[in-house]
């Protein structure tokens, strides 16, 4: 896919935040340093590197936060479950970013994170 710079602000700097997407992963993509990006990825592969980016930005809580929001409305039970999932888990915040940023693979890292 190629994407173009056009002079809209928004789409601009979503094009800026998936180059910079890319540079964290080490992905290769084509450029001309000003105009534009093109990339041999599917939309999907974009997509799964975006999600890992940001769980490697927020950190394990802010992913168990999101899951356990999905599963349980009650406040006290999801508190306690993540706590007790933390204090099982011994996986730091750095490791999580490594493993992320080599495996680029979403599937992985939920089981990383799940086992």
């Amino acid at each position: 896919m190629k994407y173009t710079l056009t002079g809209n602000f928004q789409y601009d700097l979503g094009i800026y935040g998936l180059k910079n997407i890319l540079d964290f992963f080490q992905e290769k993509y084509k450029t001309d340093n000003k105009f534009f990006l093109e990339i041999e990825k599917k939309p999907e592969e974009i997509l799964e590197l975006i999600v890992l980016k940001l769980i490697s930005e927020k950190e394990i809580n802010y992913f168990f936060n999101k899951l356990l929001d999905v599963f349980f409305k009650n406040k006290k039970n999801k508190e306690k479950i993540l706590k007790d999932f933390l204090s099982k888990k011994n996986l730091s915040n750095e490791e999580l970013k490594l493993f992320i940023k080599k495996e680029k693979n979403l599937e992985k890292t939920i089981n990383l994170l799940t086992d």
